[in-house]
């Protein structure tokens, strides 16, 4: 039996717990074509970075999301890693960093790489894939996307945005937007650090120059403290602050070029009709294809494969399935109707029917950092004490202290609440003697 392994990034990020929950539709698929299918939190233990380091004598300390060390992995510390992979046919990882894809070329496994598309304001989220086969490669570009229908789309965002907001043409107006990012965000990495605007200031104020108006956009992860201090240190004459939908401000006539470091926003921009400038280069290689609806049929991937199995199943889902998996919407939140949600609000709701079994003066830890948590702790009247997290980047959350599993002791009790999650927390909680409570 064939074997595939779909995983996070093992060496540069962190167990990302979306990653299984996005790629599940993978393993259906692959159940079909009577392939095992393993996600890499089964197969990395948690002290395998720490070893992975350790052969490559260099500090395994990480701060924040991704590992920025770095890092040229040894034969020794390769052949530890083969340990790990030599069972499977086909490795899939997700948003894959080049040191990672460069070791499983050393070990001689074939893989391909997801990412996201940059491409947002489709019916649903795409995804872009590359491989170090080329007969894989060839397969892929079979189904790219038509662009023909990125187009029409962007069409009817910006003939919607213009009958519901329109503005008055105005030809003087010639206008950039600097468009900011995420102070952590994986296509911000080069080297061992993250880029900055400020890293790019004279070429920022080179091109504002061929512009009569420059605007710029606050990314929502940003703080007010950190984006007025951007400000200062940019320095740019005349820059305005501007906010709203991301789309709508695309579809602005007024708007002409955009400029950012990698921000997907510019690869979306070019569908809106605006030229764009990336200081650094975009958020997915030109070499990765978006895929078409042939990514949810077996079919396409017993070629991918090459299983001997054949099977006519294909992966059914409703528009905004993975947009509401992922749990964000990015700017095309104003286009989403308040049924979209609805299975996720009932599915809330249920959670927080279930809390109200519980007994209300004892005091409870919650496992995980996510807007549930911090609707219990800020709106319910459980005596919330702490919050557990597997990777304990953070030491507070809502005012709570943050704990990791190993600093658990066995007399407490746990909620988890991403409850989509909850078999493969519970998992990761298995050698805890307390009380876990979880929602069926």
């Amino acid at each position: 039996m064939q074997k595939v392994l779909i995983t996070h990034d093992f060496i540069t990020s962190s167990k990302l717990d979306f990653v299984p929950r996005l790629l599940f539709f993978l393993k259906e698929i692959f159940s079909t074509l009577e392939i095992k299918t393993s996600f890499g939190y089964e197969i990395f233990e948690n002290s395998f970075f720490g070893k992975f380091c350790s052969l490559n004598q260099i500090e395994s300390y990480q701060e924040g999301k991704f590992f920025l060390n770095h890092i040229n992995p040894n034969a020794v510390s390769i052949d530890y890693l083969k340990s790990f992979l030599a069972e499977f046919d086909l490795i899939i990882g997700y948003e894959l960093s080049q040191v990672t894809k460069d070791s499983l070329n050393s070990i001689g496994l074939r893989y391909i790489d997801i990412w996201l598309s940059p491409i947002r304001f489709l019916n649903d989220l795409h995804f872009c894939l590359h491989s170090n086969e080329q007969k894989i490669n060839l397969l892929l570009n079979r189904e790219t996307l038509d662009p023909e229908q990125i187009h029409e789309k962007a069409n009817r965002v910006i003939e919607n945005r213009r009958i519901v907001m329109p503005e008055k043409a105005n030809a003087e107006i010639n206008g950039n937007l600097i468009v900011t990012q995420s102070l952590e965000d994986k296509s911000l990495v080069k080297g061992n650090q993250y880029l900055k605007l400020t890293d790019f200031k004279e070429e920022i104020l080179s091109i504002s120059q061929g512009f009569s108006c420059n605007y710029i956009l606050k990314h929502p992860n940003l703080t007010e403290t950190q984006f007025l201090r951007l400000l200062e240190e940019l320095s740019v004459p005349n820059l305005e602050v501007i906010s709203g939908n991301a789309y709508e401000i695309l579809s602005s006539r007024k708007l002409k070029h955009l400029t950012s470091i990698s921000s997907s926003l510019l690869e979306e921009a070019k569908y809106f009709g605006k030229d764009i400038t990336y200081l650094y280069q975009p958020v997915v290689d030109h070499r990765y294809v978006c895929l078409n609806q042939a990514i949810f049929k077996a079919s396409f991937w017993q070629e991918i494969v090459g299983s001997p199995e054949c099977s006519a199943y294909v992966f059914i889902h409703h528009d905004n399935y993975f947009r509401n998996l992922f749990g964000s919407a990015w700017g095309y939140h104003s286009f989403l109707h308040s049924e979209t949600n609805m299975f996720e609000y009932k599915s809330v709701v249920s959670f927080l029917n279930f809390l109200g079994s519980f007994d209300k003066s004892k005091e409870y830890y919650l496992y995980g950092m996510g807007s549930i948590s911090k609707f219990v702790i800020e709106n319910t009247d459980m005596k919330i004490v702490g919050v557990i997290d597997r990777d304990n980047h953070e030491k507070q959350f809502c005012g709570l202290p943050v704990h990791e599993i190993g600093q658990i002791q066995d007399t407490v009790e746990i909620i988890i609440t991403p409850f989509y999650d909850s078999e493969r927390i519970k998992k990761d909680l298995r050698d805890l003697n307390c009380a876990i409570h979880f929602f069926r």
